[in-house]
């Protein structure tokens, strides 16, 4: 009783202090629950209007209509946030609401209660289950849930989610990328590729961190004793977030050295996945760009060097290792970059379309895209 009373006056101060506008939001037949990453699942709209719904009080609407519906709704749900955002769709009256906050639990509450809508949650990066999601957590919830691949309905499901619909279509980003870069395979520029899972002065998950800095003492050896060119995809840029760039930039630096050519993550441009296309070998630990890169046909190697399961790779073969021993990495290293391509397919067979589903006749934007037209197009139009 006492954390929901706390919950409520914590919601209430935020209230108060967010921006307000007497005002209600326009009536559109798309609403995004969550500003975060709006600009990147907003090709998928085809230029229809929408409305956003920001989660975090950034805009708050206060019209006595919405003022009335929250009350409503909050007697119904007993939580401030869901009920105020079941009143704004109240005033939107959205076909369809679309997050690529897939694992955000407002909105999978909202979903749960609101059934005047459809609820499409789309699938921003791999889940690590078992770490966020413990026993004793309300169960993941989604109406429509559009995945990376078939691995998650398997995951999922043992997980106890509650998924009514997937879609294991693939990876958004990865889908702009190929549909950019096409899917003809690019020219090696490195060696190796070595893809930043570094958030300098976070220490919410060390185990992985230490880890991690494991990890970048045998590539610097690896490389420097066997004479390799060496290229780093960075996670910052100095011009979305200067302080950040020059930490990660300086942490590799001193980890690796100046054999090392360390890149800057470029806006729209997916150097990552640029990199790892253009490397013979990606080595990184459980990041999402591995998986996709791996879902590209790469080779990786996808190292777990803690002592969690939760951090190896979804599936075990010649890309995974999670011996942190220099000797196994170095003779794991040299494996990869001396197969053929074609010993490599064969050893890979299917499990990158496992991972990532993607398909060339209905890339997973344009399938998106397809998806929010169907539920647009029953609707009426905005008035």
């Amino acid at each position: 009783m006492w954390h929901r009373v706390f919950s409520v006056v914590s919601c209430v101060r935020k209230l108060w202090d967010a921006n307000k506008t007497f005002a209600a939001p326009q009536k559109a037949r798309i609403a995004v629950i969550d500003a975060t990453n709006v600009k990147v699942i907003e090709p998928l709209f085809r230029n229809e209007p929408y409305e956003v719904v920001d989660i975090e009080w950034g805009k708050l609407y206060l019209t006595a209509g919405i003022v009335l519906s929250t009350v409503r709704h909050l007697w119904r749900t007993g939580h401030v946030k869901v009920a105020y955002i079941a009143a704004l769709l109240d005033r939107i009256r959205p076909a369809i609401a679309v997050t690529f906050i897939d694992n955000g639990a407002l909105f999978q509450q909202v979903s749960r209660y609101y059934g005047k809508t459809r609820f499409l949650a789309v699938q921003n990066g791999s889940r690590l289950l078992d770490r966020d999601n413990p026993p004793g957590s309300p169960p993941i919830f989604h109406t429509e849930f559009a995945c990376l691949g078939r691995y998650e309905i398997d995951q999922y499901a043992r997980h106890g989610a509650q998924v009514r619909k997937y879609y294991p279509v693939g990876s958004l980003k990865d889908s702009y990328y190929r549909a950019r870069y096409g899917c003809v395979p690019q020219q090696k520029r490195f060696d190796i590729c070595f893809v930043s899972q570094v958030r300098i002065g976070s220490r919410r998950f060390g185990e992985y961190l230490d880890a991690f800095a494991l990890l970048a003492g045998h590539v610097r050896q690896f490389c420097q004793e066997y004479k390799k060119t060496l290229c780093v995809a960075l996670r910052k840029h100095p011009e979305s977030a200067r302080q950040e760039f020059e930490s990660e930039h300086a942490w590799f630096r001193d980890q690796l050295g100046e054999r090392a050519e360390i890149f800057p993550n470029v806006k729209n441009e997916y150097t990552s996945y640029q990199l790892m296309d253009q490397s013979l070998v990606s080595i990184g630990m459980h990041s999402t760009v591995m998986r996709e890169g791996f879902g590209r046909r790469n080779r990786i190697l996808s190292c777990n060097f803690t002592d969690y399961p939760v951090y190896s790779f979804p599936v075990d073969g010649i890309w995974a290792l999670n011996d942190s021993e220099y000797s196994s990495f170095e003779k794991r290293v040299l494996a990869l970059l001396n197969v053929t391509d074609s010993e490599y397919a064969a050893m890979i067979g299917e499990w990158p379309e496992y991972l990532i589903g993607y398909d060339r006749k209905c890339p997973t934007h344009e399938f998106l895209g397809n998806l929010i037209a169907e539920a647009v197009r029953g609707a009426p139009a905005p008035q």
